[in-house]
């Protein structure tokens, strides 16, 4: 490989703008002397110095000796040898994660989160993900590309669309990269409220992914008939539909979540390894949302650490998850009920950690006992702004909808 490493040092050389074309990284060469003279030639490039023998031999970084060994070399191969380096690279870490999976074996931890690790380093690989810091220009023909694909679609919402209008409006809809918590005291609604959003997705041909920790796959299938087809969820459990007509709006119903994009994963306790393996293998096969239903039915760290604390880092790492899948994750959470019949406030979310702080958009849900008139709080929007909306809950149907306030609060 030392032959290829000098071919590709000495292309760069010859022509400096395949510095930026073949995009090597020092940890690309496994020759002492050839990465010393890469990571120089690097660091006067990125300065916006032309470089060539004489100004890497300024640098007193690299003694004559050795660079004569990179001159007179044509720029024209040099593709062709950083392809083979970046494949060299790729098996160099395949066999260091067959090194590192028998000392995984030897580890006390249980097989799903061996293979979450294992999942994790291979994704790592495919993606040729460096800790390298990157100049910006890296990533600004992707944002110029959104802006441009945002002017040309003016009035169009860019991200994946909820279904519900002031929550779309506010956030332009879910956008890739974040982490949105929903959060209510219990039996207010978050699952119901997520469904209804994940399946507004789904029929719309968008795929989406709901980890359901807590319900039966019986009793979410039940939960979108009825939402869906405007069914009575009584009526779906005792069967007790009335009419042919209810009968027949149950098939229907059923009919559109067979034709839609409603993927679910009901493992009870799911450790936090296999969730995030089975999110990458579903994003890579089109997935363009995650749900997770909810934070503190997600088995992460170890149970002798306060939950709160364990909460915390878990929403770093769903953040981070959002972020290397670049799509939006959508995480339940649980209030407390220190302020049980008033309005909640992100200070309630304090004592869970991190969320606060970690989270993209925080959105809360509120109804009074005994009302159907729910306030549907965004409070925080890190890119945007908040509000307060009114939503009708149908509780007959687990449905949510646009409410009317016929009084603003000041």
């Amino acid at each position: 490989m030392s032959d290829a490493e000098r071919m590709a040092i000495g292309a760069i050389l010859n022509r400096n703008r395949l510095y930026d074309e073949l995009g090597l990284l020092p940890g690309d060469f496994t020759d002492a002397d050839n990465r010393k003279v890469y990571t120089a030639m690097a660091a006067l490039i990125e300065s916006g110095v032309t470089v060539d023998i004489t100004t890497l031999y300024a640098t007193g970084k690299v003694d004559a000796s050795t660079l004569t060994k990179f001159e007179d070399i044509p720029a024209g191969n040099g593709k062709h040898y950083a392809d083979m380096l970046k494949e060299f690279t790729k098996l160099r870490r395949i066999a260091t994660l067959g090194k590192s999976i028998s000392d995984l074996l030897k580890s006390k931890q249980e097989s799903n989160e061996i293979l979450g690790e294992i999942e994790s380093e291979v994704y790592r690989i495919q993606e040729r993900k460096d800790n390298e810091v990157q100049h910006i220009k890296a990533y600004m023909f992707d944002a110029i590309n959104e802006i441009e694909e945002a002017y040309r679609n003016h009035g169009k919402l860019m991200g994946v669309v909820s279904g519900f209008g002031d929550l779309d409006d506010t956030l332009s809809g879910f956008q890739n990269g974040d982490l949105i918590i929903i959060a209510a005291r219990t039996s207010i609604g978050k699952t119901a409220f997520a469904l209804n959003i994940a399946e507004n997705i789904a029929v719309k041909g968008t795929k989406c992914v709901f980890f359901s920790c807590e319900m039966s796959p019986n009793q979410i299938c039940k939960r979108l008939v009825s939402s869906l087809g405007g069914i009575p969820h009584k009526a779906l459990v005792n069967g007790n539909l009335g009419d042919e007509a209810t009968f027949q709006r149950m098939h229907t119903a059923s009919q559109r979540m067979f034709d839609s994009q409603f993927y679910a994963d009901f493992t009870p306790l799911i450790p936090f390894q296999e969730l995030k393996a089975k999110s990458r293998i579903a994003v890579r096969n089109g997935a363009k949302i995650i749900f997770v239903d909810y934070l503190t039915l997600i088995k992460y760290g170890d149970n002798k650490v306060p939950r709160w604390e364990r909460t915390g880092e878990l929403i770093k790492e769903l953040k981070t998850m959002a972020r290397q899948l670049n799509v939006p994750v959508i995480a339940l959470s649980q209030l407390n009920r220190q302020a049980e019949g008033q309005k909640p406030t992100l200070a309630e979310l304090r004592q869970s950690g991190e969320i606060e702080e970690h989270a993209d958009v925080i959105i809360f849900l509120h109804r009074e006992r005994g009302s159907s008139e729910t306030d549907m709080i965004i409070a925080k929007h890190r890119n945007g702004g908040t509000g307060e909306w009114p939503l009708f809950f149908d509780e007959q149907t687990v449905r949510f909808k646009p409410g009317v306030r016929t009084l603003w609060p000041s």
